[in-house]
């Protein structure tokens, strides 16, 4: 009984052993895989914490790049300045250089032109306007504008005796100017197309109106008249050529006058007449044919149609749009003279008119505008 005792107590005390053993074994798997828990949950931050890092590092990077941009844009702004937007050198047109006018109360354009007109007769104007070509004007316009606004610009303020609507005005002016020379120039398009057309007409009718009276007077001498005819003499006149359209009438009215004649010399004639087609409505046919000869080459040739622009109308808008460049190029001058550094404006082929206002009274001769 006692040895059946110890060896139970022997397999208890080996299961504790063994269930020991096992725990044991299980606390040191455990804390191996806490422990690589741990070591993967360090891993992974140490990566999260360098990813932030590098994101924070880049997103330093594009924030100094922007500051940097943002630096350097201030300065080429700064770099480029209202100067350079007008440069009389390029090639401007009046829509061009509208943006680039000073704003100005529509009621001192008013005023200015006004007070310019009543100035100036208009035939001092028409005089004026009439030395210098419309294609010159309209091409100077647009780069003398651009040339005074950057000198005004340059000055700070215009100088004594230039007003700023003076610029509005001489665009609008010198717009007006270009629709008047298109319209002058469609207009003469059109008359000279009118008295080409007219022309044409005349011709065609006197054509007729010839080839008419010289087949009946052929047929007549040929085939009717009697070779002892007291008409014979004057058919035969008007079977040759005319020099003129009046005598083109004078001849086609002489053929429907014998041919009047001697439809009522007898029945006989008559009816041969009528047979061969020269009837009372042919004879008709030849007076109309004379009268339209007669009323185109008297009125219709030389009349033109009424023009809205004249000569007159457009000389006169030249010399208004000159008088505004002459206006504005003199106080710019006269500043200039006085130490200002700036640059008179260009004035393209309109060097005339600036250096006969340079010289009026000075007693001096001037360097052309262009080359100051």
């Amino acid at each position: 009984m006692a040895k059946a005792s110890k060896k139970a107590a022997s397999k208890k005390t080996a299961s504790k052993k063994t269930a020991s053993k096992k725990t044991a074994s299980k606390k040191t798997a455990s804390k191996k895989t806490a422990s690589k828990k741990t070591a993967s949950k360090k891993t992974a931050s140490k990566k999260t914490v360098s990813k932030k890092t590098a994101s924070k590092k880049a997103a330093s990077k594009k924030a100094a790049s922007k500051k940097t941009v943002a630096k350097k844009a201030p300065r080429r702004a700064a770099e480029k300045t209202v100067f350079d937007e007008l440069d009389p050198s390029l090639g401007w047109s009046l829509d061009e250089v509208e943006p680039h006018l000073p704003e100005v109360p529509e009621g001192h354009v008013a005023m200015l032109r006004a007070g310019i007109l009543a100035a100036q007769t208009e035939e001092q104007l028409v005089t004026l306007g009439a030395g210098f070509r419309t294609e010159d004007i309209l091409a100077a316009a647009p780069t003398f504008t651009v040339g005074s606004l950057l000198a005004v610009r340059r000055l700070g303020r215009p100088p004594p005796g230039l007003g700023l609507a003076f610029f509005p005005l001489l665009v609008r002016e010198a717009r007006a100017l270009g629709v008047a020379n298109q319209s002058f120039e469609q207009q003469l398009r059109d008359v000279a197309s009118t008295i080409s057309g007219r022309r044409a007409g005349l011709k065609e009718a006197n054509s007729r109106a010839l080839a008419a009276r010289r087949g009946v007077a052929q047929t007549l001498l040929r085939s009717v008249l009697p070779s002892t005819s007291e008409h014979r003499a004057e058919l035969e006149q008007a079977a040759a050529g005319a020099d003129t359209y009046a005598a083109t009438v004078a001849s086609v009215r002489s053929v429907a006058r014998i041919l009047t004649t001697l439809r009522a010399a007898g029945e006989t004639q008559a009816s041969l007449l009528a047979h061969l087609g020269y009837t009372e409505a042919y004879v008709e046919e030849l007076l109309e044919l004379a009268g339209e000869v007669e009323r185109l080459s008297t009125q219709g040739a030389g009349l033109t149609p009424p023009q809205k622009t004249d000569q007159r109308t457009l000389d006169a808008q030249d010399g208004l749009v000159l008088t505004i460049m002459r206006a504005i190029w003199t106080p710019l001058r006269e500043a200039r003279s006085r130490g200002a550094s700036v640059r008179l404006p260009p004035v393209g082929a309109l060097e005339r008119l600036f250096i006969s206002t340079s010289n009026a009274g000075s007693g001096t001769d001037e360097e052309p505008p262009a080359s100051v």
